[in-house]
């Protein structure tokens, strides 16, 4: 019967566990609030997109939208110079965008630039209509 040597309970493969594990925790820690104001943020255009079609007689709810969808994400702590929030509409579509960018901050002064543009479309024209 053949013995084997008991492996140590520190190996370079459970350090290289632990910095993985360590790896996924920092990276949870510093870019899911990016993600969950993301997910924030579909959710007032979703309900842009349902206050239009409450209002959709109103002239320029379009800009209406727009400056409160706008007033509503700086409110959530997202404060890009360049947040550009459109609403455009056809005669078929709707769809209202939000452009932004967060930046994310690690030690020794390096970044991480997030893109997002999170978007929500219906159609126009109402199968009730």
């Amino acid at each position: 019967m053949a013995h084997y040597k008991q492996p140590s309970g520190i190996n370079p493969v459970s350090i290289l566990l632990l910095l993985a594990a360590g790896g996924v925790v920092y990276a949870g820690f510093k870019f899911a609030p990016a993600f969950w104001r993301d997910r924030q943020v579909r959710g007032k255009l979703e309900e842009a997109v349902n206050r239009f079609w409450r209002e959709r007689g109103v002239p320029g709810i379009e800009g209406v939208l727009r400056d409160e969808l706008i007033t509503q994400i700086r409110e959530m702590g997202i404060d890009d110079p360049g947040l550009l929030v459109s609403v455009e509409r056809t005669s078929e579509h709707l769809r209202i965008t939000a452009s932004y960018t967060v930046v994310v901050s690690h030690p020794g002064r390096k970044i991480t630039t997030l893109r997002f543009a999170p978007s929500f479309e219906t159609e126009t024209k109402s199968p009730f209509d």
